[in-house]
């Protein structure tokens, strides 16, 4: 289940296309006064940015994305609750979605450009340190931007977790209560960035898959929402990235598509 070492061409290819995205950003430097301007010019901008980032990675890393859909979007705000594997699914899925807030860490906000461009977005921040009041006010939040008409993205796992690190991790339970709070659909989302988007700014060539997965309609008890959201999630999960290591890894014989998911909520784990 991990990929081999990447080769010096991999390594070459990673570093200049990041030498590439550096002079990208400088070209938008200019165009930071103009975050003060209407949001969806804000928007508009900052997708521009991301869509040259990406042409960049596929001309320099051959790296694509394809994006498939189990039915067609709900009407009207969702919660949408995505694997995390890398940094791509935090600034690419938004865009990809079409714009939702995304629950993010209130750290990102002290980061300059970034920090601004969460505000404009209209991203949430909430504390690491979890309390009654900082739910209280992210479920206040939320609420305002549901009944904007602007749907919410959240990533159940609170971290990324590459997928040779493997699967069937616990979630946390927060989206639930979101969830409940809010009386919207949720939309599970499985994908595999992770075996290309790699760390040290190493990037496989190959093509990124999100699944969008069918929706969840509201009103579902918490305890069975987690549980069809994490087996959902999971076993889409793990089906993609089995395909994207037999894409990249020639040890592909260690990666068994038909093992069975580990279970991701136990007796022990549930909500009283």
């Amino acid at each position: 289940m991990i990929l081999p070492p990447p080769t010096p061409g991999i390594i070459l290819r990673s570093y200049l296309c990041f030498f590439a995205l550096f002079v990208l950003g400088s070209f938008y430097c200019p165009l930071l006064p103009f975050i003060v301007l209407p949001r969806r010019i804000v928007r508009a901008v900052f997708h521009s940015y991301l869509r040259a980032g990406l042409w960049l990675l596929k001309v320099i890393c051959g790296v694509r994305y394809e994006v498939v859909r189990a039915e067609p979007p709900p009407q009207g705000p969702v919660l949408y609750a995505s694997k995390h594997q890398s940094a791509w699914d935090s600034v690419v899925l938004p865009m990809l979605l079409g714009g939702p807030a995304a629950i993010v860490k209130r750290e990102l906000l002290l980061t300059p450009i970034v920090g601004w461009i969460v505000w404009r977005l209209r991203h949430i921040p909430v504390a690491r340190k979890r309390s009654a009041e900082s739910f209280l006010r992210l479920s206040a939040e939320a609420r305002e931007r549901v009944a904007s008409g602007q749907s919410l993205l959240v990533f159940p796992e609170g971290t990324r977790r590459p997928p040779d690190a493997g699967f069937g991790f616990r979630y946390e339970r927060g989206f639930t209560a979101l969830y409940q709070a809010l009386g919207v659909p949720c939309v599970p989302i499985a994908l595999n960035s992770g075996c290309f988007w790699r760390p040290r700014l190493i990037r496989y060539p190959g093509t990124i898959k999100v699944e969008i997965l069918q929706a969840i309609p509201p009103g579902l008890p918490r305890n069975q929402l987690y549980d069809e959201v994490s087996l959902r999630v999971e076993t889409a999960s793990r089906e993609l990235a089995a395909a994207a290591f037999r894409e990249t890894s020639a040890e592909e014989d260690d990666f068994d598509i038909m093992a069975p998911a580990p279970r991701t909520a136990g007796a022990a784990d549930r909500d009283p």
